[in-house]
């Protein structure tokens, strides 16, 4: 008991510090939204935002091999064969899915050479936290993590200052950041040790990271598919205000996702055993009273408010903040329960539950579309109510 107390009492001190940090991350993306949104209007903004989906859909394929999976395998393997699979594997992989956007989309050469390079980026970057989190140098993770943000929104402002406004610069800005952190994950990790851990063939080490990352790796295609379905449904250009709504209620999945992530990283490192379940639980219960507070909030702030902060032409966010807020305190709980399976490595439970989420969205949007209702408003509903679901599924597997 006395052990399981301490364990919880490093992740609060660990898990408040790197909340702190996603927050400030939060608030530089926060900036850059307001930036985007009165510089390009809502059809830049939601040019803007389908450029984020490519760059995330890459990650889902780029982290097969060097994603959060990573801080489980490095306790199997050794760091500096899983750094160069990965390497190799998302330079690849980044370039194959910008140019699957790029024939799709009818994206320029431009953009198919600057999503291609940052999605490669990206790919390093998120390796660098994760073996960061396996180190447990949380303060490299946290300043890595809040450099990022904070370099796209000044590079833009910079490059908004030499050149006319456009999507493109966000682009600019957003490899330019990637180049930076990139490079800074790379100097930190030159100072780490070696892993103690006996070495394998470089082939046995690349299937076990991708097996293990591509059970993972489903799970966040399935997420992302499920939290992005408006942009699979309706033009970018037209989900400029949907988008920027997202973006708010996504900011109260920070507390989740800073709680997992050590928790997850302790857990790792140390065999506690039933005791990881009165952890999980404690966890899931902080996370959703201060996630319903913050929803609340959001729930109390006029429309007015955003219409003064990101343009006269975005007015009607409240209304789909009000639609997705709930959705946010069902898919924290849900996070905080894939952390604990991810560090047991049941990665396969993940995928259940978001893929139990993702059939009840898609389900609700086929109605409405059947019916002829489909709207960016009914799919924020959906979003939610598959939050619910995935939420439910999740409690039923910890309980089982």
């Amino acid at each position: 008991m006395a052990f399981l107390a301490n364990i919880c009492a490093i992740m609060i001190r660990e898990a408040g510090f790197t909340f702190f940090s996603k927050v400030l991350a939060a608030g530089f993306n926060f900036l850059t939204i307001i930036t985007l949104s009165r510089l390009l209007g809502p059809e830049g903004r939601g040019i803007c935002g389908f450029y984020v989906l490519v760059v995330v859909t890459q990650m889902v394929f780029t982290d097969l091999a060097g994603g959060s999976t990573v801080v489980y395998l490095a306790t199997r393997y050794p760091v500096r064969q899983l750094r160069k699979i990965s390497y190799a594997w998302s330079a690849a992989l980044a370039l194959l899915v910008a140019l699957a956007f790029t024939l799709g989309a009818a994206l320029t050469a431009n953009e198919f050479v600057l999503l291609t390079l940052s999605g490669w980026l990206q790919a390093g970057l998120t390796l660098h936290l994760n073996l960061m989190l396996y180190y447990r140098k949380i303060l490299v993770f946290n300043i890595l993590s809040v450099l990022g943000p904070a370099f796209v929104w000044l590079f833009f402002l910079l490059l908004c200052t030499v050149l006319s406004a456009s999507p493109t610069l966000y682009l600019l800005a957003w490899l330019g950041a990637g180049l930076v952190v990139w490079g800074a994950g790379i100097y930190f990790l030159s100072k780490m040790p070696v892993n103690d851990v006996e070495p394998a063939s470089l082939g046995s080490v690349a299937k076990a990271a991708l097996a293990y990352g591509g059970t993972n790796q489903a799970g966040h295609l399935v997420a992302i598919v499920n939290s992005r379905f408006a942009y699979y449904l309706f033009p970018a250009s037209a989900l400029g205000v949907y988008a920027n709504a997202v973006s708010l209620t996504e900011a109260l999945l920070l507390l989740p996702t800073s709680t997992g992530q050590i928790m997850y990283s302790n857990l790792v490192h140390h065999a506690v055993g039933g005791s990881k379940e009165k952890i999980v639980l404690k966890n899931m219960w902080m996370v959703a009273l201060l996630v319903l507070a913050g929803a609340v909030m959001l729930f109390l702030i006029p429309d007015g408010f955003y219409a003064t902060i990101f343009g006269a032409a975005f007015k009607g966010v409240s209304n789909y903040v009000h639609l997705l807020a709930p959705g946010a305190l069902f898919y924290s709980i849900y996070l905080v329960g894939t952390y604990y399976f991810s560090a047991r490595g049941l990665f396969a439970n993940n995928v259940l539950a978001g893929v139990a989420g993702l059939l009840a969205n898609a389900a609700g949007c086929l109605t409405a579309f059947g019916i002829g209702e489909l709207s960016p408003y009914w799919v924020a509903g959906c979003w939610s109510a598959g939050g619910m679901v995935c939420m439910g599924t999740i409690l039923w597997q910890l309980r089982r």
